[in-house]
């Protein structure tokens, strides 16, 4: 009886799997695998939303403007910015280790929101929107919020000067942070490294300790920056690599080398 049982109830089961009831088995478990799938989906979805984004979404409130990965790393000058007098100098580390000796003189104009204080180099731009329809081309951020950079233009196009803004250097600044020449905003954006220390201070007795040339007006309507060399929109895009090209090669004895 056992055997016969076991016999009937295996043919049952066959029966049953194949037939009606196999197409809602097979429903069920398609439900089933659907909520498993959603469950976890929702589980990411949270976690996303707690901060865990992805390191390639792009940042929040981006601007029409060129970053640079240009990271110079001569860290043997120190910037002092007189916001009385409208002049910056260069300080040179001697061989006391200490910046007294000036290297640089450039004509500036400071605006009256810039803070004095110590603060640092933290970030550079080839271009750097500084209000609505001002940019400054090699453009240095201070960890104070301001920036050093060019002489303001319109656009980021070399040939969109703000001409007055230009015939101001060296009195205050009425537009931007720290605006100079675009030369000596481009030798500061090429020669001094990421955490630069920059004082800005006051001093309305202090004269430069290398004199300054006098400044040549433009004519209204010049609209180009006569320091600008280059008068490219990106002309410094990366700190320059020297030496590049082959990095192994083999030659044979005596035999002539032109790579």
């Amino acid at each position: 009886m056992d055997f016969k049982y076991q016999k009937i109830k295996k043919v049952d089961i066959k029966k049953w799997l194949l037939g009606g009831n196999a197409t809602i088995y097979a429903i069920i478990l398609v439900v089933f695998l659907a909520a498993v799938i959603f469950v976890f989906a929702s589980m990411r979805t949270e976690s996303l939303k707690e901060g865990q984004m992805p390191s390639s979404e792009p940042a929040a409130n981006t601007e029409p403007e060129s970053s640079s990965n240009y990271v110079e790393e001569n860290h043997q000058y120190q910037i002092k910015v007189n916001k009385s007098q409208n002049f910056l100098t260069v300080y040179k580390l001697g061989q006391n280790m200490e910046f007294t000796e000036a290297y640089k003189v450039f004509r500036c104009s400071v605006h009256k929101d810039v803070q004095t204080g110590t603060t640092s180099v933290s970030e550079k731009y080839i271009w750097r929107r500084l209000e609505q329809s001002v940019y400054g081309h090699y453009a240095s951020r201070l960890g104070n919020g301001a920036y050093l950079h060019s002489v303001p233009y319109q656009a980021q196009d070399t040939s969109w000067l703000i001409t007055a803004a230009y015939n101001r250097l060296g009195s205050p600044a009425d537009i931007g942070s720290i605006y100079m020449a675009a030369s000596d905003a481009k030798w500061i954006y090429e020669n001094c490294a990421l955490d630069t220390e920059v004082i800005i201070y006051e001093d309305a007795s202090e004269t430069p300790a290398i004199a300054l040339e006098e400044l040549e007006t433009l004519a209204d309507g010049t609209r180009v920056d006569p320091t600008d060399e280059r008068m490219q929109a990106n002309s410094v895009p990366t700190k320059i690599k020297y030496m590049t090209g082959v990095d192994d090669c083999t030659t044979p004895l005596n035999a002539p080398f032109d790579q």
